[in-house]
């Protein structure tokens, strides 16, 4: 007849194993669209017009193979001037990394000091209903957060119907990106603290190249 000990020596060698195993899992792959580069080609929507092909959204990659550029452009090259309306995307940099999009500010604010800078996650790879993601300024400041408030929610836009999550950002615009395309649909509130909220317009994928 077998000891308890023994019992006991088996099973602790079975939790070792098992705890081994689950720290060498590797994290979750970045969405499949953060491989993508092109061009993306927004309508826009307020109360009183509706102007299709509005903005472009320029995806490609970096000077290094984990940065991804977003440049944004209006489709109308006639318009002397234009506002930007993807503004979360700041200096307009991410990079790619197995946990998530990052994003970057300076380590310092005076003009004039030589300029290093820091990584700090823009949005996750899994994002999870409620979850906050601290965004930041120059010398670490805080920048207030990117937060998930609808983890599946199916859109329908002139390009298509898409599973999406959105999320709020610290300027109070909310995003809606579904993880093989990118942002689906883009809102712009208002900005102003003094004023109640109202969105001011909306943006929707109408197509891509």
């Amino acid at each position: 007849m077998m000891s308890t000990g023994f019992f006991r020596n088996i099973f602790f060698a079975t939790a070792l194993i098992g705890s081994i195993a689950s720290c060498n899992k590797k994290p979750t792959a970045p969405p499949a669209w953060w491989n993508l580069h092109g061009h993306f080609y927004y309508d826009l929507t307020t109360d009183t017009s509706y102007i299709t092909n509005y903005r472009q959204l320029i995806v490609g990659s970096g000077s290094s193979a984990d940065q991804l550029f977003f440049y944004e452009l209006p489709t109308d090259t006639s318009l002397n001037s234009w506002e930007s309306i993807f503004e979360i995307f700041g200096n307009g940099t991410l990079k790619v990394k197995e946990d998530g999009l990052y994003s970057h500010a300076s380590d310092y604010c005076k003009v004039g000091v030589i300029d290093f800078t820091f990584d700090f996650l823009f949005m996750p790879a899994q994002p999870a209903i409620g979850e906050s993601i601290p965004q930041y300024g120059c010398e670490h400041q805080n920048a207030g957060y990117n937060t998930v408030v609808l983890p599946d929610t199916i859109l329908s836009v002139p390009a298509g119907t898409y599973h999406t999550f959105c999320v709020k950002h610290p300027n109070g615009d909310r995003s809606y990106w579904n993880t093989n395309t990118g942002i689906i649909m883009y809102e712009q509130w208002q900005h102003d603290p003094s004023l109640p909220p109202r969105k001011l317009q909306t943006l929707t994928l109408c197509r891509q190249d």
